[in-house]
């Protein structure tokens, strides 16, 4: 099972390297891990490791991390422990963490910005808040628009399937025209 790889490959490097990983790398491990278990449906597990990942990267100094770490921005925990507490089911939390993470969009990368709104858009339509979910929708949208990425158009699909899942009202409709014409995805 992959998880379980993604699980012993991160446990493997974070003994191997004893106390020289850096803060930001002990934290994005810990979090493949807490994400892995998620997949796996052990709530302990992954809530150990991201209590763990959460506790690194409150001692990350960005100017002590190598640029190797630089992708460890401010909102990566809590966009990676939303996604995976929204894999467990802990929709509540889960929403927590997102809306935390698009507090900090403004400190990441485009391409991180995207992933955050559409984490908060996934998390607010599973919960059935479908118009709360077409704000940080449409913010997502507008982020996307002009990138050639496999995986954003994905994580618009995602968006897109989530909100028209659960509502034909005319706003949804209408995103999920905006998202097929910007993407050309065709849906």
């Amino acid at each position: 099972m992959p998880y379980r790889l993604v699980i012993q490959y991160c446990e493997t490097a974070l003994r191997a390297a004893g106390g020289d990983l850096t803060p930001a790398l002990v934290s994005d491990l810990c979090t493949m891990q807490a994400r892995a278990y998620a997949r796996l449906g052990d709530q302990q597990a992954c809530h150990a490791q991201m209590t763990r990942s959460e506790s690194m990267a409150g001692r990350i100094r960005v100017g002590e991390e190598p640029d190797e770490t630089s992708y460890v921005q401010p909102g990566l925990v809590e966009t990676q422990h939303s996604e995976a507490l929204r894999q467990l089911g802990d929709l509540a939390a889960a929403e927590e963490y997102a809306s935390e993470a698009v507090r900090t969009a403004d400190q990441a990368h485009l391409r991180g910005q995207v992933h955050r709104y559409a984490g908060l858009a996934i998390v607010r339509a599973q919960r059935g808040a479908v118009d709360e979910a077409l704000e940080p929708a449409r913010e997502m949208l507008e982020r996307v628009r002009g990138m050639e990425s496999g995986r954003l158009h994905d994580r618009v699909r995602q968006v897109r399937g989530a909100l028209a899942g659960r509502s034909s009202e005319p706003e949804v409709r209408e995103f999920a025209q905006r998202a097929d014409a910007e993407l050309g995805l065709g849906l």
